[in-house]
């Protein structure tokens, strides 16, 4: 019940007040981990890189693989732009589940941003492969082939009707890319 409060006030923006009432579970109870991941979580949202990651390496020294704390560490390094981790992170999720949807989407991001975009591309078709209504998938795997195309072109029309008495307007351009 305690951690259900202490989620409600994180996402209520209370964010200190959760990191309270996680740091009073962890006291009575220092092996349960979601409060420690949902503290370092809040400290995430509040740009504590450090603290947040010093609390969830906790949780992955005392329970490697604990699947919330390598989610919460791959989106730690998203968010901070350290890619390299957060593939290494995903990686270590995905030996216990290959198929796991949201690491091998992390990983793809993080792939995407490392500029490794055939591998991004082979996670992206298989993810789609698993579960084609993937929204999140198929935009970042349209994005990266719409990035490696050499040349582009975008033809448009539009037509404005003004009544009653001022002619229609027709807009038509084209534009090439190389």
């Amino acid at each position: 019940e305690l951690f259900k409060i202490a989620q409600k006030t994180a996402f209520n923006g209370e964010r200190s007040k959760a990191r309270e009432i996680c740091n009073s579970i962890i006291e009575r109870n220092p092996l349960y981990f979601d409060a420690y991941v949902l503290a370092g979580r809040t400290y995430t949202w509040d740009q504590k890189y450090e603290e947040a990651r010093n609390i969830i390496l906790k949780v992955l020294e005392l329970k490697s693989g604990y699947y919330d704390a390598l989610d919460a560490m791959i989106d730690l390094n998203l968010w901070t732009d350290n890619y390299t981790d957060a593939v290494k992170y995903a990686d270590i999720g995905l030996l216990t589940d290959p198929n796991d949807e949201a690491f091998l989407l992390k990983k793809a991001k993080a792939l995407n941003n490392l500029k490794n975009l055939k591998e991004a591309v082979t996670l992206l078709e298989k993810i789609l492969s698993m579960n084609p209504s993937n929204q999140e998938a198929s935009k970042l795997l349209q994005s990266i082939k719409d990035e490696g195309k050499i040349n582009k072109a975008l033809v448009n029309y539009a037509v404005d009707i003004f009544k009653p008495y001022i002619p229609e307007w027709h807009m038509v351009y084209a534009q090439i890319g190389r």
